[in-house]
Formats: C-alpha cells, structure tokens, sequence
C-alpha cells in the first residue's frame, strides 16, 4: 500500500503544476489499469477539481497516444521487461512518474486440477489444450514474450489472442466446467 501512496502523491502533485484543468488517462482493459485509472481518476476530480476522461486503447496505442500528447496519463506501463520495447520507443517524448508495483511477475497459468506445474510439461497437454494458450490482446508485452517462451521451450501451441475480459471468461468457463486451459497471467 504505501508504493501506491506514494506514486499517487508523485501523480497529484504533478498534476497540481499543470495549467490545464482537464486531464486525459488512457489505458488497456485490464482490470488493474482500469481501477488504478479510475481510483487516479477520483482523487484528481474530488481533491484537486479536474475534468478526467479515460479512454481504452491497447498498450501500443496507449504509449502512442502518451508520447504524442494526445493523452496526458498512462498509468499501466510495465517495465523494465514486458513492455521494454514501447519504452525504448517512446521515453524520450514520455515522463516516468514512478512505480506503482514492485515485483509484478506475469506468466502462463493453467487451474491447479490439470497438474501443470512447469512450462516443460506443457507439451504433454498440447493435444487436450488443441495446441492454444488463452492470450490477452496481441500487442500485449505479456504475448510477445510468450512467444518468445514457445519458441525458448519449443512448445506446440499458439496464441489465440483475444482480449483480457475475453480472456477471463473463458478462464471462467473452463474452470467452472473443469475443462484444460493455460492463459495468460
């Protein structure tokens, strides 16, 4: 709790030195960005009276909108690895704020009742998961790198990148119904 207390306070002093009185936040649908958006979001109309949009895009799109000006926050960037590319893309025309979490590790998961516990057993379930991990949107750093980890561990599948809702419901789906499923996570 107080890493995300102190990058807010970072975030509404910065923004208490803008002269504008409308701030736009952009951000992917995934459901930590969207509440961290929308928690910023409050805090900026109640405690210092702005006028807030907040707009989805994919994270690509996010870092474009951000480095152009065309958006003023994007508070879901994670770095330094997964999204390493779009930073080294975009940092000179972008201000880093701070931190929001240390440590945040993304991966593959699978439902504890299909035993996976290695990304080397994956290929002993490619025919019951038809070769398909369950991705979030395709320009996400986090299906970029697993298809790096495909190519590293010379797994049978592919992506089917979808969106994140899209992709917790079937995450939801199949573990109501305990079917086989590796998503992203």
């Amino acid at each position: 709790m107080k890493t995300i207390r102190l990058a807010l306070l970072g975030l509404l002093i910065t923004a208490s030195t803008l002269s504008a009185k409308k701030i736009s936040i952009v951000c992917p649908e995934w459901e930590e960005g969207m509440a961290l958006s929308h928690i910023v979001a409050i805090l900026l109309e109640d405690k210092l009276d702005y006028e807030v949009k907040i707009q989805t895009l994919g994270p690509q799109e996010c870092f474009e909108a951000t480095s152009s000006g065309a958006n003023d926050l994007f508070l879901n960037a994670w770095l330094p690895f997964t999204h390493a590319e779009y930073w080294a893309e975009h940092n000179k025309s972008v201000e880093r704020l701070g931190t929001t979490y240390f440590r945040a590790t993304t991966g593959l998961a699978a439902p504890s009742y299909m035993e996976v516990t290695r990304i080397q057993h994956l290929n002993d379930y490619a025919d019951v998961l038809d070769g398909t991990i369950t991705g979030i949107e395709s320009d996400a750093g986090m299906t970029e790198k697993t298809e790096e980890v495909i190519e590293l561990y010379e797994l049978n599948y592919e992506i089917n990148s979808t969106s994140t809702p899209a992709m917790l419901e079937a995450v939801d789906a199949a573990i109501k119904a305990e079917e086989p499923i590796v998503f992203h996570a």
